[in-house]
């Protein structure tokens, strides 16, 4: 070590002590006077010494304690990976919930569709049950017709016979009568302290040599003085920074817990939809049942208009015979007229068998009756359970709208925990930047930028799939890397258009920008704490956006390498 560069201005009484004492030895000084004053010196030189020996101790210390915060700043940098490894851990979770919400939408999509298609086939069975009504009404109205002339065709019949009786009687009366008939009724998710040993203060041999060791010692106090000075400030910054560090730990720490608790919220959330979803499907199953139910009444009420078809036949039949029946009599009666006549005994059997008949045909539209109430009722009862299932549908209605509002609010939540997460991740690469600072992990220097544009990534509309091109690209840049082998932080920058909102631009940008880094990081073996993504959105465009040429130029992936 060069000493002659210190000042020397301390030492100026010392030495002129040391000069007037040569002089002493020069002129009259005796030899007591000499060994006085070179006792004198050693004295002082050993005062020096015992200083210096303080010092070094000093520095020992202060080399310990910077020992001791190289060790708390490696601790520093482990807790750093730790947490950037739980960050990615939180990242591949949130990526799962998202999977998880895309299949629940899914789901909700397709029993949205079957409850449209359930809806629809309940508005047919409605229209059956509609044209079912017309059908009974209008076989209502035939039978009443066919009732009304079947009564005149009995009357008629009943006034031939007793016209014929009363000729084979042959008592001349006459027979007059009037029949009335009763209408039916109708019924819906170290400072290697350079010891100023001055070594071991040597065995003072002359006077001139105490006065150059004198010289020596006090450039060697000067200098640990400023060493001493030098280490307390370094020491001091480097407690400070470590400090600082040790904050950003402890804050990036607790907004870790405080995603992975958003995470598990979101986890628990996404179950309770799912159970929802889970409802939903046995709601829409239900429906199904009920429908089946509803065409199976349909079928039952077409049995019953088919025996009631049936009997109009019947009696449509009878009531052609009855007509011919009376054709006959009437022949009958022309042919007898003169001669006809009847009998007041006659006259009351006639009126008996009238009534008797006349019973026996209001038996039988008591019948028809009580069989067209039967009808009406199933009918009524068909209508009753077709609004009760529009009912259903309507609730069902009112349960999806919650479930996808229920979607909507995990969406939000999904996109605060992308924020917490983006916090995080920023407060994680904050840490490494204090790191690297402190010399711990690069220097900062920009080596180069890759850019994997569109045609490259080849990446699909509103996905973060790289191509098989695209992984090539990363697979070569990985081997670059592990070729040139250096100590090396690589950020990768995810840029789109302006095409859709600002905050789905975002998201898919941190997407493809994760995809990359995910890819790098299994495929080409590079570390998660070397790299950080940054997600930019449509803010830093290349080219302009009104061409396509430019939104194409503008959809990429920028991997920037320092070192």
């Amino acid at each position: 070590m060069n000493f002659s560069a210190f000042p020397r201005t301390r030492l100026t009484p010392l030495a002129t002590l040391v000069s007037v004492s040569l002089l002493a030895l020069s002129g009259c000084a005796t030899k007591d006077f000499v060994q006085q004053e070179v006792g004198v010196v050693g004295s002082r030189i050993d005062t020096l010494q015992n200083m210096l020996n303080t010092v070094s101790q000093r520095i020992d210390g202060n080399s310990v304690r910077l020992n001791h915060t190289d060790i708390r700043l490696g601790q520093a940098e482990q807790t750093a990976t730790t947490l950037s490894s739980r960050i990615d851990d939180n990242l591949a979770g949130l990526v799962a919930a998202n999977h998880r919400l895309d299949g629940v939408s899914d789901d909700l999509a397709v029993a949205g569709r079957n409850i449209a298609a359930n809806t629809a086939e309940i508005a047919r069975a409605q229209q059956r049950v509609d044209a079912t009504e017309a059908q009974v009404q209008a076989s209502r109205r035939r039978l009443e017709g066919t009732v009304a002339g079947l009564v005149l065709a009995e009357n008629r019949l009943v006034v031939a016979e007793s016209a014929l009786k009363t000729l084979s009687q042959a008592e001349p009366s006459a027979v007059a009568g009037k029949v009335t008939v009763v209408e039916p009724l109708q019924a819906t998710k170290a400072v290697n302290v350079v010891p100023v040993a001055v070594p071991a203060a040597a065995p003072v041999a002359t006077l001139g040599d105490a006065n150059s060791r004198l010289d020596n010692i006090a450039a060697l106090v000067a200098t640990a003085n400023q060493r001493i000075a030098a280490n307390s400030s370094a020491i001091e910054g480097v407690a400070a920074r470590l400090g600082g560090v040790e904050n950003g730990m402890g804050a990036t720490l607790k907004r870790t817990e405080a995603g992975e608790q958003a995470l598990a919220a979101t986890n628990a959330r996404i179950g309770e939809v799912s159970e929802q979803l889970g409802t939903a499907k046995q709601t829409v199953v239900a429906q199904a049942t009920a429908i089946v139910a509803v065409e199976k009444r349909l079928d039952d009420v077409k049995g019953v208009l088919d025996v009631g078809a049936q009997n109009l036949a019947d009696t449509s039949t009878r009531v052609a015979q009855l007509q011919a029946g009376l054709k006959e009599e009437s022949e009958r009666m022309s042919r007898h007229e003169a001669d006809a006549a009847v009998g007041s005994s006659a006259f009351k059997k006639t009126l008996a068998g009238l009534g008797t008949a006349f019973e026996g045909v209001n038996t039988r539209m008591d019948a028809t009756d009580k069989r067209l109430s039967d009808s009406d009722e199933r009918v009524t009862q068909l209508q009753a359970t077709v609004k009760e299932q529009g009912n259903r549908l309507d609730q069902n209605g009112v349960q999806v709208a919650q479930t996808v509002a229920a979607i909507k609010e995990h969406e939000e939540r999904m996109l605060r925990d992308e924020t917490v997460v983006a916090v995080i991740s920023a407060t994680a690469k904050e840490a490494l930047e204090r790191a690297i600072s402190a010399g711990r992990l690069a220097e900062g220097k920009l080596l180069y930028e890759t850019v994997l544009s569109e045609e490259l990534t080849n990446f699909d509309l509103e996905q973060a799939k790289l191509s098989e091109a695209g992984k090539q690209a990363m697979t070569n840049f990985a081997d670059k890397l592990r070729a040139e082998n250096k100590n090396v932080f690589i950020e990768i920058q995810g840029h789109t258009d302006n095409t859709g909102s600002t905050a789905r631009n975002q998201r898919l940008a941190r997407e493809r920008a994760e995809a990359v880094r995910a890819f790098l990081h299994d495929s080409g073996g590079i570390p998660l704490h070397r790299m950080a993504v940054a997600s930019y959105g449509e803010s830093r465009p290349l080219a302009d956006n009104r061409t396509r040429e430019g939104r194409m130029k503008n959809r990429r992936v920028v991997l920037v390498v320092l070192q």
